[in-house]
């Protein structure tokens, strides 16, 4: 059982590397392998990670209703073995499917089932994350208020926990707030913290898009000059890193 345990392990990251280099044809089946493996020698763990590897791998082919039916089998599974971060991930995962579908109502409820099991298991980074979903669905709803109180929430925790690139976003998403308050001056700064923060930890992708927010603030102020310097160096930095 343990050589076969590693066995399913071992296709489990080899799926991940083939998916992350593009190749879904045989990264569906080393999940798939290990998926049949776990389930032969009872490993409900594994069978649980290799659906939710299946799901990512569904979605990324744009079958929606797919990864919803794997991740909906491998939370019954997380469940039933009392796996509570699993659990939070998961839901986290579908409501992410729900929200993309336009079931805002369904996506949210799900968020805060995923806050609650992350704040049960200490997981700060998940809360983080989480309150982070959960204020983007408010602020495409138009409530403001509650989703820059959950984007300041979720910017402490990760000041906290020292995580900047999650700084960076959350900063982001703040600056977001205050363009459509219409406070110019302050989304500014929240987004030339991000844009400091993106630079600090060498994230191009981080810098393009706290350049091209800066941009738009410049546009907003009427400075044309200066938008179009920015959004030109945005597509230098883009076209740089293959995000064109």
């Amino acid at each position: 059982t343990g050589d076969r345990s590693g066995q399913a392990q071992a296709l489990k990251l080899l799926g991940i590397i083939q998916f992350n280099m593009g190749d879904r044809k045989n990264a569906r089946q080393m999940f798939e392998e290990s998926l049949r493996i776990s389930r032969e020698i009872g490993n409900l763990g594994g069978v649980a990670t290799s659906m939710g590897n299946l799901a990512i791998l569904l979605r990324s082919e744009g079958d929606a209703a797919g990864a919803m039916k794997k991740y909906q089998e491998s939370l019954a599974i997380l469940r039933e073995i009392d796996d509570k971060s699993g659990v939070a991930t998961g839901l986290n995962n579908m409501a992410n499917i729900a929200n993309a579908q336009g079931d805002a109502a369904g996506a949210r409820r799900m968020y805060e089932q995923a806050l609650a099991l992350y704040r049960e298991t200490g997981s700060r980074s998940g809360e983080a994350l989480t309150l982070s979903n959960l204020a983007t669905i408010y602020f495409d709803q138009g409530d403001l208020d509650s989703s820059a109180r959950m984007f300041e929430e979720s910017l402490a925790i990760r000041r906290a926990i020292g995580d900047k690139p999650g700084m960076a976003m959350a900063l982001g998403n703040l600056g977001a707030v205050e363009m459509a308050r219409g406070q110019l001056s302050a989304a500014k700064a929240r987004y030339q913290q991000a844009l400091a923060l993106g630079r600090e930890t060498s994230n191009k992708s981080q810098e393009a898009q706290s350049m091209f927010d800066l941009g738009e603030v410049f546009l907003a102020e009427g400075d044309f000059a200066a938008a179009r310097r920015n959004h030109e160096e945005v597509l230098s930095i883009r076209t740089a890193i293959g995000e064109t």
